[in-house]
């Protein structure tokens, strides 16, 4: 949770929020968050807001996404607690039955969360085919989901996987 936005920081509330050793030295923090300088003067009025949480939004469809991947590459400092929310409308998603639409792989330090409001599907496997003499079955669809790092998942849209 972001520090509050007015009124007296401490450096036990900024310990809090990001971490560090004891004794406390503002000198830890520097540049540990948007707004917080990276060198020079740092003032604890540059903490108001600052968050030891790095929130990325997925905005737009994505085919087979690795989440540690497109968090990395959206600005994620690879060990700082993460949250991502799949927006309302998104849509991530398999072309193939053998890969799922949203894979959570690799090291996250700090945690991560997933908030979904989007849909995570799998790929749809192929239908069966009956004439009067033969019945061939439809094949398996696929996962939407594979999770292989340890995950807090809020699902508030849709997760299913492909049917068949």
């Amino acid at each position: 949770m972001a520090l509050q936005t007015s009124g007296p920081i401490s450096l036990q509330d900024i310990q809090g929020e990001f971490g560090g050793t004891n004794p406390i030295s503002v000198s830890e923090y520097y540049g540990v968050a948007s707004g917080v300088p990276a060198s020079g003067v740092i003032s604890f009025s540059d903490f108001y807001g600052a968050s030891g949480v790095t929130q990325i939004t997925v905005s737009a469809d994505q085919q087979e996404m690795d989440l540690r991947t497109y968090a990395l590459n959206n600005g994620w400092d690879g060990s700082s607690a993460l949250e991502v929310s799949i927006n309302s409308g998104v849509v991530v998603y398999s072309g193939s039955t053998s890969t799922p639409g949203l894979t959570i792989s690799g090291s996250f330090p700090g945690g991560v969360t997933l908030i979904n409001s989007g849909t995570i599907v799998g790929m749809g496997g192929a239908g069966g085919d009956a004439t009067v003499d033969t019945v061939e079955p439809g094949a398996d669809g696929g996962n939407a989901l594979t999770a292989l790092s340890a995950v807090s998942i809020n699902n508030i849209g849709t997760l299913a996987g492909g049917g068949g």
